[in-house]
Parts: structure tokens; sequence; C-alpha cells
């Protein structure tokens, strides 16, 4: 998702966390991410299963060889809908209980063309989490004139999660195309750190 603020009104991160969610945003957030990787749901093996399957009751086949097939589908679709689950909920905790801090903008590890030019670029950046705490994040920008910027800013608003770090996203307008990756779960820390 480019910028998950988008859903919201400018007013709505100024009010203290826990801020409750207008109804129409969880539908919204949805609607961006299937739009995003819609691809996750026409899936090659999806589509293939469900003509098989029609292929399988007219042919009156044995009812296992439907449960197989059936499994396989509903395997398939039920990925699909993990992955959508898990990045609407990380979007809805950002807009209810997310904390707007400024990160620093540490480094930028560029993606450059045969001639030379910035093509994209991930940059890190530490992000406060408690009291003597950061966590580094790495986020990629298509455009490396804009991620260069960003850099030498020296520091973007981010929203985060306050006992997760792995969570975060990008406040400031950013026209380029955004991509988190978080590499494995997120760890939550102890209520008590400080």
């Amino acid at each position: 998702m480019q910028h998950v603020t988008d859903h919201v009104d400018a007013a709505f991160l100024l009010q203290p966390p826990p801020r409750s969610l207008p109804p129409h945003t969880l539908w919204s957030l949805v609607r961006a991410h299937v739009s995003r990787r819609r691809f996750a749901f026409l899936d090659p093996l999806i589509i293939i299963g469900v003509v098989g399957l029609i292929a399988l009751a007219l042919f009156h086949a044995p009812w296992f060889t439907y449960a197989v097939l059936a499994i396989l589908v509903l395997w398939r679709a039920g990925r699909g809908v993990l992955w959508l689950w898990r990045n609407v909920r990380d979007d809805s905790m950002l807009l209810r209980e997310g904390h707007v801090v400024t990160a620093d903008v540490r480094k930028l590890r560029p993606y450059r063309t045969p001639g030379g030019d910035i093509d994209g670029a991930l940059i890190d950046c530490e992000i406060p989490v408690a009291t003597r705490r950061t966590y580094v994040g790495s986020v990629w920008l298509a455009d490396g004139r804009e991620a260069q910027h960003l850099v030498e800013q020296g520091h973007v608003d981010v929203l985060r999660l306050p006992h997760v770090p792995g969570t975060w996203r990008i406040v400031e307008h950013v026209s380029s195309q955004i991509l988190y990756q978080r590499v494995g779960p997120a760890a939550e820390l102890p209520e008590n750190v400080e």
C-alpha cells in the first residue's frame, strides 16, 4: 500500500491513541490491498481447480476426487486471504494505536542502472521505539532521486506501533512508489521496556 494515512483525514493522527477508526476505513484498506495484489486471488491454480471441480461434476466423478481438488483450491485461496488479513490488521493497528515519530534516515543503498543512474533505492531508517532503544527498518523507494533527497534531509516522519518495532509506515508525502518488506514475524516488546 502506498500510504496508510490516505484512508483517514489529516486531523485523525492528531488524536491520542487508541483512536476509533471510521467504519469505512477497514473496507477502504481491504480494497486498497486487493487492488494492489489482485493476482493473489486470480491464482492460476485456483482457476484451474475451479474448472476442474466443474469438470468433475459434469463427469460424475467419485467424491474423494472432489475433496482433494477442493482442499487444494481452499488452501491456495486461504493463503491469499491470510496475506490480506495480515496486511489489513497491521494497517488498522497503525491507524488505531500508532505514534507519529521522527526517524533518522541513516543509509542509502541505491540500485544503479548500467549507465550509473540511481533507479530506485533502499533507505534505512532508525526509528525510536523506547528510551535508549531504536529499530532500524528499511523501505524501498522506486524513485532514486526522491530517496537521495530523503537521505540529504536526514529525517522523515513515520507512524509506528509502540511495542511492535517492525510495523511502521512513512507519513510524509512521498510521491514515489514505496515497498515495506518485513522479513520475519514482528516481535512484540514487553510493556515495561523503557
